[in-house]
């Protein structure tokens, strides 16, 4: 996978480059195993990265697999993305969330959650009910708190997993993985977070 193609097609994502840091470890088997979960879903347990990860002094890691499983990630930490050809049948599964998206998209929406702490703005009800700041309100007048006051913003019905949470656009990149953009509010908290970094 190509880093440019994936995260810096993200025009914020990209003006921010310098503030990453890429190392890239080849020809590493059996790191995630895929695994059915109670919901039916083909995951993946990946200890393998977590060994990777406490040998490496960095905060956030992200797992590119050949093995077919649906890609996650943890908030504040790691993400792992199937590249396989399994991308077809996950979207017609979910052709919300994955519709014409590509592995890079994919790299791109799951480092939402592990570096920036995103939530999902698609719904999948048997996930459950789960809205956190800053990008998924539990109501309507939680969301206008939350970001009320930022251009470019409404209130949309469908957000972490249930219809009646709301989001701030109508389209993100945690909505849909082929799209490029995180969204006004998704943005702020981006900048906001790398912030810290030099």
């Amino acid at each position: 996978l190509s880093i440019y193609e994936g995260i810096f097609e993200n025009p914020l994502l990209n003006s921010l480059q310098n503030k990453f840091n890429f190392y890239y470890i080849d020809e590493i088997n059996n790191i995630c195993e895929p695994y059915e979960t109670e919901n039916g879903f083909i995951s993946a347990r990946c200890s393998g990265g977590e060994i990777i990860a406490s040998a490496c002094p960095h905060e956030r890691i992200i797992i590119l697999s050949k093995k077919e499983f649906r890609s996650f990630a943890f908030f504040g930490g790691l993400s792992a993305t199937s590249v396989s050809q399994y991308m077809g049948i996950l979207r017609d599964i979910f052709p919300i969330f994955y519709l014409s998206a590509t592995p890079y998209d994919v790299v791109r929406h799951e480092m939402g959650h592990s570096f920036f702490s995103l939530v999902d703005e698609y719904v999948e009800p048997k996930l459950g009910n789960h809205p956190r700041s800053p990008n998924c309100a539990p109501d309507r007048q939680t969301a206008e708190r939350w970001w009320g006051n930022i251009p470019g913003t409404g209130y949309y019905s469908g957000c972490s997993y249930v219809d009646f949470n709301i989001r701030s656009t109508r389209s993100s990149v945690m909505r849909i993985s082929a799209e490029t953009d995180f969204g006004p509010v998704n943005d702020r908290h981006i900048i906001q977070f790398m912030g810290r970094y030099s």
